[in-house]
């Protein structure tokens, strides 16, 4: 069953999402604050999140920039009430993808969540950390499609070999890479 966290500190709406999202057979949890929010998303295992902006605590775009730059990848969509493009804009920048403006429709709503899982488990980023001696940690990113490959990440530079697939990322260890 997926999990999706709601941080959202309107009490009703919560509500009314959680009723929503369980009868598509969801396991919903929520936080009323950005803070909390934040420490759930790290902390649980969440397959997707419905964030607001405006939040008591630490705001939404903080909260997603912050889950971003701890390269968690976890889906992000926005729900708020500002709806100019100028927050739209910054709140995809800032790692969301998606965004909807409220009031909106549940359906619509459910759909954007059902079509983020799914591009999420077909194109799902494997991500395994491997260490060579005393070198720096190597980060395998695996994209698991019909031809899966491998990319990998050292010191900011990425490199890929189609032919490295993520089951046998480990014995890649020593490999010399090229960019």
């Amino acid at each position: 069953m997926k999990r999706i966290l709601i941080v959202e500190d309107d009490k009703a709406l919560v509500i009314a999402l959680t009723e929503a999202l369980k009868g598509e057979n969801f396991d919903v949890i929520s936080a009323d604050d950005g803070n909390r929010g934040y420490d759930l998303a790290k902390k649980e295992k969440i397959d997707l999140v419905l964030l607001d902006l405006i939040l008591p605590g630490m705001n939404g775009l903080d909260v997603c920039r912050k889950l971003r730059e701890e390269q968690v990848q976890t889906p992000i969509l926005m729900l708020t009430s500002k709806k100019e493009e100028v927050d739209k804009v910054l709140g995809l920048e800032l790692g969301a993808d998606d965004y909807l403006t409220k009031p909106f429709g549940m359906r619509e709503l459910i759909a954007r969540v059902k079509a983020l899982l799914r591009r999420q488990s077909t194109l799902a980023a494997k991500i395994e950390e491997c260490a060579f001696g005393d070198a720096l940690p190597l980060r395998a990113v695996c994209q698991e499609n019909v031809e899966t490959s491998c990319s990998v990440s050292i010191g900011g530079t990425v490199v890929s070999d189609p032919s490295v697939r993520r089951d046998n990322v480990g014995a890649e260890r020593g490999r010399q890479w090229s960019s």
